[in-house]
């Protein structure tokens, strides 16, 4: 539940915390771990080396990257004011202080970590020890390292072991190979066998010729274990779950800040490429770590955190055991440091998590026996006053009275069977058990699951220019171009399937009809539909607790709505409670997830997650199918909101009458909408006509992969292409709109957007560069690799081809050489991707020698057929530059931009997704 305001604001904004951010690199010859202190500006550098070089220059190199550094007062770039302090790991003392600080727990060095959960626990005293995807690597390296050099000798005294580079770079292999590359901790659990007896048991594992074998505890499992329990050890990564495996490079990309282009040897060469392996290994580390702050402070991260740590701080029972003994009075936490739960949530647990343990906190809820189509549930149905009904039934009693008698032909009889079709579908698996927790002969969802197409019924009992899909997942729906079906109708003189039959036997919209939507429409907005269904059926319903706590966080959420639009408040205030809101939308949305799954989980419902998503679309198509027959046009259809084009007082009678059947809030109001699907759509607010689209739409909601990144690319999307596509597209969309034709794309248009107008929209170079970047990824999990060349990739020149080995993660732009200084120009690079096909087909030489002497898979071979393919929005004659520095301070100008390709993009974009090839008279 959320506290008053004041504290409320007191939590989320005003805290500032000296948090420690870590990161971990290993190479053959040296191994460094590296902290950074946010409000100190300090930087520690443990390391263990047996380089030379390394060892005896250290210093002179971490001063020669310190003076390199910049940091910003405000606005201002000013040199680098903090400290950096190294710290040998072979001297006992470094080890204990790193140990120490990292949270090691020893009986015999007697130490132990403050957790968040002690009487004098404070995040500004306390603070959080952040990594990235430290959850899976980094507190493997780390507990792993503090285990070897820190053990407990036969007295029971601690004893220390130097260990060598060699050594933590043998850990480093193990957790990356196929036995523990998803789930590292687990190498953890494993131990070297020294009796050669052994190797030849079932469970024994080789790696590198090493046998290691599982044991049931180890110190360092444990180790690790204790510090993610403390609740202070966070993995970053985690805290962004629509992104939690991107790579911290491809983040701090998206965002404008540098990516780290190195591709250091794992071991030492000649003296000279020494001097500069050593001190990219020391930069790299730096800079990554320093990263780890820059992106933790965008929105999307931080305010994750605050949110879930203030849940955790709200419901106790997230975090300690229950009483002892049974009934009501004893299904409370039993607060006390010694009854901290084994399965604790701490910030690092997904939302999914947070909510099962939210709703059920101990033991586990039951689901319903089947699929029931009865609603609400009989209590409360009792509480609201109203009979509880089979929804299905209601549904068949709606088609057989409202919209049998008005067929006349066979589109009519077409709908009917279509909608027959999808009542014997959901009557199929009601009253069966799809929840194997319940009965192990649980029946499988697949087996029944279909997508079936429909039109809306028109008032003449024919089809309307509107159509639906019926499926077991959700309800979708679009407008077609009716215009063109039905001259086609005509001049074939028989029967057309609107919808045909893949070979899967599951039917689609024919793409000659498919149409881009554009006018103002009604917006029904379905107020938090799945919520307050599930609210409505009891799903969550839980004794224990004596109250429902799902429709208490469905509270939270209505206040932050009115915070982050009370007008007393400041902007930025206000901002941080838009985004709070989305968290907590998150948390409420996650629970019918959380509880649709095929593993144990406290709130395990699949029976009950089923019959809401059936019942939701139900009704959402009876009030759209109600519209339709009164003369509405439903342009596109969520199985939470519709989009009518009809009179406004008829369609909010209609709304309120059907709105009382389904118990559920509907906010009606008008929009200005552009329509691929229901996917992908742009909305606004029409302010009038005037000439210029940028002023008379105000657009307040962009949806679908070419479009999320209209205002900038953010940290929960992974945009494959520039964002200023995602913006100019907007542009001409509104435009397109205004003047009433989705028509041909202008060139002439779309270069004044790009050139002209974008640098107006986005002055600061930085937001301007960020708008034109593309970030480009290899993928060596999938055997895919970018790489780059001198002149362009063709397949009649490839073997005359060097290829140029890249970094995994690169920020491209594209560019025009003659616009670049001489100077420059030896920068511009061409680019391509070798990759691994699996079926069998002829062998590319060039492919083979990327993948195998350039980036050194030579296990990928043997998977497969190398071949060449273009990266996504490139092609293979584009001149490039990869900038991989910070756009803070980078060189690279604006200038240098190839606006004619930036150009060919969006209008390739336009006319392939948005163009209305056949455009139908008087669409809305």
């Amino acid at each position: 539940m959320l506290k008053g305001r004041d504290a409320l604001v007191n939590d989320y904004i005003k805290e500032k915390c000296n948090n420690i951010y870590y990161n971990i690199k290993s190479y053959k010859d040296i191994f460094i771990i590296c902290l950074y202190y946010e409000i100190n500006h300090l930087f520690e550098i443990y390391y263990l080396s047996d380089n030379s070089f390394f060892n005896r220059n250290i210093s002179f190199m971490t001063e020669k990257i310190k003076k390199n550094m910049t940091e910003y007062d405000g606005d201002c770039e000013i040199s680098f004011s903090g400290e950096m302090r190294t710290y040998d790991l072979r001297d006992m003392g470094s080890s204990l202080r790193l140990a120490k600080l990292t949270g090691f727990v020893s009986d015999s060095l007697n130490y132990t970590i403050t957790c968040d959960t002690d009487d004098r626990y404070s995040p500004e005293r306390y603070p959080y020890i952040m990594g990235y995807h430290n959850w899976n690597y980094g507190s493997s390296m780390l507990a792993l390292y503090l285990c070897e050099v820190l053990r407990t000798g036969t007295d029971g005294q601690p004893v220390f072991v130097p260990a060598a580079p060699a050594l933590m770079n043998q850990f480093h292999e193990e957790l990356h190979s196929q036995y523990f590359k998803k789930n590292m901790p687990e190498r953890l659990k494993y131990i070297y066998i020294v009796d050669s007896k052994e190797t030849r048991a079932r469970d024994t594992l080789r790696i590198n010729d090493r046998y290691l074998k599982p044991v049931m505890n180890t110190n360092a499992s444990k180790v690790r274990r204790y510090q993610f329990m403390t609740g202070r050890h966070v993995d970053i990564a985690r805290l962004n779950e629509k992104k939690s495996d991107a790579s911290l490079d491809r983040q701090t990309g998206i965002l404008g800040y540098r990516i780290h282009d190195f591709n250091i040897p794992m071991t030492g060469q000649g003296e000279h490429e020494e001097t500069g392996r050593c001190c990219k290994i020391l930069e790299c580390i730096v800079s990554e770590t320093e990263n780890l702050k820059k992106l933790f402070h965008d929105k999307n991260y931080i305010m994750t955190l605050k949110l879930k740590r203030q849940l955790i701080m709200d419901y106790p029972e997230l975090v300690y055991e229950k009483k002892p003994g049974s009934g009501r009075e004893n299904y409370t936490p039993n607060v006390g440091a010694k009854n901290i739960r084994y399965d604790r949530m701490t910030v690092n647990a997904t939302s999914a998590r947070i909510v099962s343990n939210c709703l059920c906190p101990y033991g586990k809820l039951r689901d319903a026996d089947m699929v029931s189509f009865l609603y609400p549930s009989r209590d409360k149905a009792g509480q609201l006053g109203v009979p509880q009904v089979n929804v299905l039934d209601e549904i068949y009693k709606f088609i057989k009275e409202e919209m049998r008698p008005l067929v006349r032909d066979w589109q009519g009889r077409d709908i009917l069977q279509k909608l027959k079709e999808m009542v014997d579908m959901f009557r199929s698996i009601e009253g069966r058990n799809f929840n194997d927790t319940l009965a192990s002969a649980a029946e499988k969802l697949d087996w029944y699951s279909r997508k079936i197409n429909v039109p809306y019924m028109n008032q003449e009992g024919r089809y309307s220019g509107c159509y639906v899909t019926f499926s077991m997942g959700g309800l979708h729906g679009a407008q077609y171009n009716k215009e063109k079906f039905e001259q086609e109708l005509h001049e074939s003189g028989q029967k057309i399937e609107l919808f045909p039959k893949d070979a899967n036997g599951d039917t689609s919209l024919d793409k000659r009809y498919a149409v881009t939507s554009f006018g103002n429409a009604n917006h029904e907005d379905f107020i938090s539909y799945y919520t307050i269904l599930l609210c409505n059926m009891e799903a969550f319903k839980n004794e224990g607790i004596g109250y429902d706590r799902y429709e208490e966080i469905f509270r939270s959420k209505v206040e932050l709505e009115k915070l982050m639009k009370d007008k007393n408040l400041s902007e930025g205030q206000r901002n941080l409670y838009s985004v709070m809101r989305e968290n907590t939308k998150l948390i409420l949305t996650s629970a019918s997830g959380a509880a649709d799954v095929n593993y144990n989980s406290s709130i395990r419902m699949n029976n009950q997650i089923i019959s809401m998503r059936i019942i939701g679309q139900l009704f959402t198509w009876r009030i759209g199918q109600a519209q339709a027959l009164k003369g509405a046009e439903v342009i596109s259809t969520n199985t939470d909101g519709l989009y009518t084009v009809m009179d406004e007082k008829l369609n909010s009678e209609i709304l309120e009458r059907e709105a009382e059947k389904v118990y559920v809030g509907i906010k009606p109001e008008v929009v200005y909408l552009v329509s691929k699907d229901s996917n992908n759509r742009l909305e606004g607010i029409y302010n009038g006509y005037s000439g210029n689209s940028m002023n008379d739409i105000t657009v307040t909601g962009a949806h679908g992969g070419q479009l999320n990144g209209m205002n900038g690319a953010i940290t929960t999307k992974s945009p494959d292409h520039p964002v200023i596509i995602d913006w100019a597209l907007a542009e001409i969309l509104k435009w397109k709109a205004l003047n009433g034709r989705m028509d041909e794309f202008s060139d002439e248009m779309g270069m004044n957007l790009i050139k002209r107008i974008a640098p107006c929209q986005f002055p600061e170079k930085r937001e301007h560069l960020r708008m034109f970047q593309h970030i480009i990824s290899s993928s060596p999990d999938k055997k895919i690799y970018n790489f780059g060349t001198k002149v362009p990739y063709a397949l009649n020149n490839s073997n005359k081809i060097t290829p140029i080995a890249i970094a995994k993660c690169n920020r491209v732009f594209y560019v025009e050489p003659e616009k670049i200084p001489v100077k420059c120009r030896d920068q511009v690079i061409y680019l391509a991707t070798a990759y691994i096909r699996s079926e069998m087909a002829d062998i590319e030489k060039l492919a083979l020698h990327v993948i195998k002497d350039l980036y050194h898979d030579e296990n990928a071979i043997i998977t497969g057929t190398p071949r060449i393919k273009r990266i996504n929005g490139i092609e293979y004659p584009v001149p490039c530059m990869i900038i991989n520095d910070s756009l803070d301070s980078t060189d690279f100008e604006p200038e240098w931009l190839n606006y004619e390709y930036y150009n060919y993009i969006l209008g390739k974009t336009y006319k392939n997704n948005w163009q209305n090839n056949a455009e139908p008279s008087g669409l809305l």
